[in-house]
């Protein structure tokens, strides 16, 4: 499972960040009394939104690479370089 958000761009010492589309693999070993995450455990990636060039709804899904991906709850975000499959939590969020 991920978790995903959106970050906005910034201007920052006369360099601009891009916007982007952000996520993380959720640490499931993470034990609710913790109180400190250990933030080096942690892959962060992201896609620039300006390499987005289309958001596409999965009408088939490939079991040999997403062998549990539900497809009604599934999108595809392609970028200029690559494709990456996601599942929202409920079909109405994707």
């Amino acid at each position: 499972a991920v978790t995903a958000w959106f970050e906005r761009g910034q201007h920052l010492c006369k360099k601009f960040v891009q916007p982007c589309f952000a996520w993380k693999k959720q640490n499931d070993n993470l034990s609710e009394s913790t109180s400190k995450i250990n933030i080096p455990d942690y892959q962060f990636h992201s896609i620039d939104l300006l390499d987005i060039s289309r958001i596409l709804e999965v009408n088939k899904v490939n079991r040999k690479k997403y062998p549990f991906a539900q497809r009604k709850k599934c999108f595809l975000i392609q970028g200029l370089e690559n494709k990456m499959l996601f599942e929202a939590s409920h079909e109405k969020g994707r």
